[in-house]
């Protein structure tokens, strides 16, 4: 989310190491002809219903992923997963 007024930006990762090595990479780096930018980390969002989206996001994600992975098994695998859950 970039917020041209106020000269700040907001970029979510979804690995955290991803987002560590951006952030020492990009510290201290001059944009343009402007002073050298600060990268600092977020605080945690305390509106509920943003925490309660995301979750619900992640949750979507990793039922997408699984029936993704579940679609690309065959019978006997999907057989032996059914036999590990009892």
């Amino acid at each position: 989310r970039l917020i041209p007024q106020k000269a700040i930006a907001f970029v979510r990762y979804t690995y955290r190491a991803a987002a560590e090595f951006a952030k020492e990479a990009m510290s201290n780096q001059s944009l343009g002809k402007s002073r050298c930018i600060s990268v600092k980390w977020a605080a945690e969002d305390r509106n509920p219903k943003a925490v309660k989206q995301r979750r619900v996001e992640r949750q979507a994600a990793v039922e997408a992923a699984v029936e993704k992975r579940l679609d690309g098994l065959s019978a006997s695998e999907l057989e032996t997963l059914s036999l590990m859950r009892q």
